[in-house]
């Protein structure tokens, strides 16, 4: 199933004396192909889960319109849209079993739609293999884990063969393992089912593992929309380049075509350098170092410490121009065996840095 969003809006009204508009969702503009997995990403208070409850009928638009296919659902009530929906807290009755659980949308269709209880006993049991629960069928959801609760919610949301499948961060209440665990379920299930699926989330871990595409959203408006890899490899803006990656992109104020501005790089795009490939009088006031192509290639910092992490480490480091106060930077480990806290060069990857305005444009 495609969804179309056209210009889609959403406004709340004021509270108490201040009676200004709160515009949570501003002229959303964009096609959700059929069978793909999209993340609305963004910081809490974005506007993602209000665009997500309106594509489920469960709030009005102020303005615009939701096409399901070529059918306008704008004004269709929630149990019209054929939408299945799963919330962050799981929503499961605690008296009812897990077989229970699941049927439990199906014991309230009417008319033509109605099942046999045999009908329904073969859903539940082939939702139930998806999501590979079928042995707890009997039990109670407190006898389960979180993460055997949130599959049998989207055991309940497959059951009616949606069309659509919505998740409103359902990995949020999991422990690190067991989130990692479920989304890659969450995966399997959806390539599986081939249902469009819109995933939300805070987390850009689990968007950029899971999704074929994400929406990155920021007060109520996309930032931008692509693959997780084109995303965080062209950033569109200085708050795309922060809000995707871990550890976050190292921010620097610098200059660039003799303007102020913020040069970002990414951990991973800092490597260490022999130090005899810099002179001093070749690096500028602020310990960088630019080439004749007038990109930077180089830059002076201070070591703090090593942290050791495996397969990679961790240098922390200081510059005065930096943001944050502390640079992270990922080099392979055997590179950093004999690092000792004091100055470093370290040389920087091209395509991993990254210039912007003062208001934070891509330049």
């Amino acid at each position: 199933m495609t969804i179309i969003l056209k210009n889609l809006t959403k406004r709340f009204p004021g509270r108490g004396k201040d009676k200004t508009e709160v515009t949570a969702v501003d002229d959303f503009d964009f096609e959700i192909p059929d069978g793909k997995l999209i993340a609305l990403l963004g910081p809490s208070g974005c506007g993602k889960s209000t665009t997500l409850y309106m594509i489920a009928g469960l709030l009005e638009p102020t303005e615009g319109k939701i096409f399901f296919g070529e059918n306008d659902v704008t004004k269709l009530p929630t149990e019209n849209r054929g939408v299945g929906l799963v919330f962050q807290n799981y929503a499961l009755y605690p008296h009812l079993s897990v077989a229970q659980n699941i049927a439990f949308p199906l014991e309230n269709l009417k008319g033509k739609e109605k099942l046999s209880k045999e009908e329904i006993k073969n859903r539940v049991e082939e939702a139930a293999r998806v999501v590979q629960i079928e042995k707890f069928l009997e039990r109670k959801p407190k006898e389960l884990s979180g993460g055997q609760q949130q599959r049998v919610a989207i055991a309940r949301a497959l059951v009616k063969r949606p069309p659509v499948l919505l998740l409103d961060e359902p990995l949020s209440n999991l422990d690190a393992r067991l989130r990692l665990q479920t989304r890659e379920e969450l995966r399997r299930i959806q390539k599986e089912t081939g249902i469009t699926t819109i995933f939300v989330t805070h987390d850009q871990d689990e968007a950029m593992s899971i999704s074929d595409m994400i929406v990155v959203m920021k007060d109520g408006a996309v930032q931008q929309v692509g693959k997780p890899q084109e995303v965080y490899d062209n950033p569109a803006n200085l708050f795309v380049a922060k809000f995707l990656g871990t550890p976050p992109v190292n921010v620097m104020r610098s200059g660039h075509d003799g303007k102020k501005c913020f040069m970002a790089v990414r951990p991973e795009g800092m490597i260490i350098e022999n130090g005899q490939l810099t002179m001093d009088n070749c690096i500028d006031e602020n310990g960088l170092l630019f080439g004749n192509d007038g990109k930077i290639k180089f830059v002076k910092l201070f070591l703090e410490r090593v942290e050791t992490q495996g397969r990679d480490t961790t240098l922390l480091l200081k510059h005065p121009d930096s943001e944050s106060g502390i640079i992270r930077a990922i080099v392979d480990s055997d590179d950093a065996k004999n690092l000792t806290p004091g100055e470093i060069t370290l040389g920087l990857k091209e395509n991993k840095v990254y210039w912007f305005s003062e208001e934070g444009e891509r330049l």
